[in-house]
């Protein structure tokens, strides 16, 4: 009796199959008893990867200590850095190499991608080892839809420097791009591994989510980003998109309301914020949104709906209102 509970606790804990389990019963030898046993208790769950909420309170803050790593290192009085700004890699080197890149993100600043991609290329034939070069020159790739280079030029920045979330949140753009759902939501996940403090990896996920249809899912990202700050913009507008989808317009026009446009945001939301003020006949709020999202015209959202589609609408809400009055 209690060797069939023991094995009862391990078919809960690893999830053995039922089927093997009344096979099992079936046995009365103890020397088969031993053996099932020895072959379970060699059985590991298969690893995962969990989602970890950071303690962002001010007591953590005054808690921190100094990292090790930049004492030992003496960061802060290094010759030349790799600096994270605006989406680009900046060097502060002297070197030729550092020069360029320095000169690739002014481009890049100026929207001039042609002549940015250029100076990389030229770059990369003379140091193919600095990993700014490479991390800008995927991020162009991105721009272009070239998802094919992108995705090899990731690659290889996560060889050069493999403990930068940056690599794998876009390394999963990359595969989003490229219709390769699985692995770009693998990759997300990963990017929020190695830096659960950006809740950029969990947007990522809800919005890839949306795209699969999967709103439930989707929404206990939403929910788990507002969990750690309640007043981010990107998982309000993901759940005012939940709701667009699930056609309950009216919550969605309420979670549009509570964004901060002093805070960074995605554009998109006024697009969706249209569409559900149109579908609740609030026309006079639909006329405001769309001509908002049609003063950016380079928006991701026109991959999605058309800017003719979009000026088609304006003018349907606009005839609306004319009715009323």
């Amino acid at each position: 009796m209690t060797c069939y509970l023991v094995v009862i606790f391990i078919i809960g804990k690893y999830m053995v199959n039922i089927d093997f389990f009344i096979d099992f019963l079936k046995l009365s030898k103890w020397p088969a008893t031993l053996f099932i046993l020895f072959t379970l208790s060699q059985v590991h769950p298969q690893k995962a990867i969990y989602l970890k909420e950071p303690r962002l309170y001010p007591q953590y803050y005054k808690a921190i200590k100094k990292d090790r790593v930049e004492a030992d290192l003496n960061i802060k009085n290094t010759k030349e850095k790799i600096l994270y700004k605006n989406g680009w890699m900046e060097v502060t080197g002297k070197d030729k190499a550092s020069q360029y890149n320095q000169l690739a993100v002014s481009f890049l600043n100026k929207y001039k991608w042609q002549q940015a991609l250029e100076t990389l290329d030229m770059a990369i034939k003379k140091v193919p080892y600095l990993y700014a070069l490479r991390f800008n020159r995927g991020r162009i790739y991105l721009y272009q839809r070239n998802h094919r280079k992108a995705i090899i030029e990731f690659r290889k920045a996560l060889g050069l420097v493999p403990i930068f979330f940056g690599n794998y949140f876009f390394l999963g753009k990359a595969y989003q791009l490229a219709a390769d759902h699985d692995s770009a939501l693998y990759q997300y996940r990963l990017a929020y591994r190695y830096n659960p403090y950006s809740l950029v990896s969990l947007i990522a996920i809800g919005d890839l989510l949306i795209i699969q249809n999967r709103l439930t899912e989707a929404e206990k990202y939403y929910v788990y980003a507002l969990k750690i700050d309640d007043g981010y913009n990107d998982a309000l507008i993901g759940m005012g998109k939940v709701a667009y989808k699930k056609g309950n317009f009216f919550d969605a026009t309420l979670f549009f309301k509570m964004i901060n446009y002093k805070k960074p945001y995605a554009k998109i939301l006024h697009y969706y914020y249209a569409e559900s003020a149109f579908y609740n006949k609030m026309y006079p709020l639909a006329v405001l949104q769309y001509k908002k999202i049609l003063e950016y015209p380079n928006d991701e959202v026109f991959n999605i709906v058309s800017l003719s589609r979009m000026k088609f609408r304006l003018r349907q809400a606009e005839k609306f209102i004319l009715r009323k009055n």
